[in-house]
Formats: structure tokens, C-alpha cells, sequence
């Protein structure tokens, strides 16, 4: 089932993929989407394309240069006057001699009857330039900003949220997956039943020992006479806790995972380590002699242990 599920995943990761790549596509065919709405739109890359060497391009070049002087004059009329005028400056130059060079390899191409795209990017949509586009059988632009409202509307949405379903309903059989694999490892050792650390209400018990034991060790250090034998004291009872109550809770993994998935088992182990660093510190630190460092992570251990306890008792 995993394997069926990890499949799954991957086809619906690239389909959403693929359909979340149109997201900036807005169809312009007549009837799909409004003319109002479309005329809101300032495109993100060029549309449609066309031969300017031709009598029929020269004159479709003219109609666009008279739409973008348009609608640079109206721009410029609608921006507000400037607080301050400047009286512009102008130098006399002598003008520059005509120099004979060779075209590019741009203009050379241009000159061959290369295409010229109709809309540039940049180029805001109004109605004569989508009727322009739409007679020269453009289907959709790409837009400058994201229209949920028309995207909803094209298949590639549909797609995109089917995708989201499937990785959902994948993620769903992974985790009923491991939760019954937790079931079959308890199942086929059944021998280990009995136990303690391989029940999942027995793995909250050891969570509870640990966390009981700390807090002794807490308690009894302070009322030792001197340093030495406070060290002593934490390097035997936390060496007892490592060699016993850890890996015995760590061996529990079937068992929390077939209650509690996959997810819940990452929660648990997130703060069991993090105790168990804690605990493995304090240790150390007491076997090197450093009474202060150690002490610390006890205290830090403790701190830590009753979101384990929590988590399994939850």
C-alpha cells in the first residue's frame, strides 16, 4: 500500500505542479472570461506574434504604436503635477557624421521577416488590442498578477486542487500503512507482548519512571555533603537510567507507532530526544566534574520530560 501511496504522491506532486504553472494564464477567447475583467490586465510576457515586412504587418504595426502612444498619454496624464518645475537645459552639439556599419545580426534577422510579437510584455490590455489579439487567434496571455476568480474558472484549477486531494488521501494510506505495519511487528513477536516496553500504555509508564527518576536524583544531589559524592550520584543513577529505561523505551517505537501513526510517533521521539540529550549531558558533564553544568541539565531534563509524559498519556 505504501508503495501504491508514494506513487500517488509523485503523480499528484507533478500534475500540481504542471497546473500551478498556469496560475498567470488568463484565457482571451471570446465568451470565456469577461471583456470588463480582461481589460484589467497588464501582461507579464509577450502575445501572438506577427511579419512587420509585410503590407498587412506594416499596417497592424501602425494600429499598435498608435494604442501604446495612447495609452502612454493617458498614463502621463494621470500622473500629478510636480511640486516643483524645472526649467530644462539644452546644449547645442554639433551633429554626429553618418557612419556606414554593418546591421546586427538582430536587425539582419528582423529585415528576413522575423515575427514580431503583437503584445509586449508590459502592454496593458484594453479593447482594441484584445480584439487585435483575438483576430490573430491568441488564446490566453499571461498576466502580471494572479486572478484567482479567472483561474478557478480554466481546468488547470481543477487539476491543481484534484492533485491536493490525492496527496491528502496518499498521506492518509502512508500513515494507515505504518500504523498497521506497527501492528503486524507486535503481531508476529508475540513473545514481546508481555513486554512492558513494547506496550504503548507501558511506554507512558517508562516515560513516567524516567521523569521520576530524574527528579530524585534532582532532590537526593542536594543533600549530599560535598561535590564528589554529588557526582558520584549522578553518574550512577543517570548511567542506570541510559543502560536501562531509555533503550527500553526507545524498543516501544512498534507499539507507539501502531497507536499513535507515524505523526504521533515523530511528535513523542521529538521530545524523548530531546530529554535524552538533556539526560546524556547531565552525565558528562557530572563525569568530567563540572558539578554546576551538570546540575543545569538535570534541572533542563526535568523540565523536559513532563511534555513526554503528555504526549503518551494523551
Amino acid at each position: 500500500m505504501k508503495n501504491i501511496a508514494y506513487l500517488l504522491m509523485a503523480i499528484a506532486t507533478m500534475t500540481g505542479s504542471i497546473a500551478a504553472a498556469t496560475a498567470y494564464l488568463v484565457p482571451i477567447a471570446q465568451g470565456t472570461v469577461d471583456d470588463d475583467t480582461l481589460t484589467t490586465i497588464t501582461l507579464g510576457a509577450p502575445a501572438g506574434a506577427f511579419d512587420a515586412t509585410t503590407d498587412d504587418g506594416k499596417e497592424l504595426a501602425e494600429r499598435l504604436k498608435a494604442i501604446r502612444e495612447q495609452q502612454t498619454a493617458e498614463r502621463e496624464a494621470e500622473k500629478p503635477e510636480p511640486l516643483i518645475t524645472r526649467e530644462e537645459i539644452t546644449v547645442d552639439t554639433p551633429p554626429l557624421p553618418e557612419v556606414d556599419a554593418e546591421k546586427t545580426a538582430t536587425q539582419q534577422v528582423t529585415a528576413r521577416g522575423e515575427l514580431t510579437p503583437i503584445a509586449k510584455a508590459g502592454d496593458e490590455l484594453n479593447d482594441e488590442l484584445l480584439e487585435i489579439l483575438r483576430e490573430n487567434g491568441v488564446e490566453q496571455v499571461k498576466a502580471t498578477a494572479f486572478m484567482p476568480t479567472v483561474w478557478l474558472t480554466t481546468w488547470p484549477s481543477w487539476v491543481f486542487l484534484a492533485s491536493i486531494a490525492i496527496l491528502f488521501g496518499a498521506a492518509m494510506m502512508v500513515r494507515a500503512a505504518s500504523r498497521a505495519a506497527g501492528r503486524a511487528a507486535l503481531a508476529a513477536n508475540p513473545q514481546e507482548i508481555d513486554d512492558p516496553a513494547m506496550l504503548p500504555k507501558d511506554a507512558g509508564i517508562l516515560a513516567q519512571m524516567i521523569q521520576q527518576e530524574i527528579e530524585r536524583v534532582a532532590s537526593e544531589v542536594h543533600e549530599l555533603p560535598d561535590e564528589r559524592t554529588q557526582l558520584a550520584l549522578i553518574v550512577e543513577r543517570l548511567g542506570e537510567v541510559q543502560k536501562t529505561l531509555v533503550p527500553a523505551f526507545a524498543a516501544a517505537r512498534p507499539a507507539i507507532i501502531a497507536k499513535m501513526g507515524m505523526g504521533g510517533y515523530a511528535q513523542v521521539m521529538d521530545a524523548f530526544a530531546a530529554s535524552e540529550r538533556r539526560i546524556n549531558r547531565a552525565w558528562s558533564a557530572a563525569a568530567d566534574g563540572h558539578e554546576e553544568e551538570a546540575l543545569d541539565s538535570l534541572r533542563s531534563a526535568d523540565e523536559v520530560l513532563p511534555s513526554l509524559v503528555d504526549r503518551l498519556s494523551a
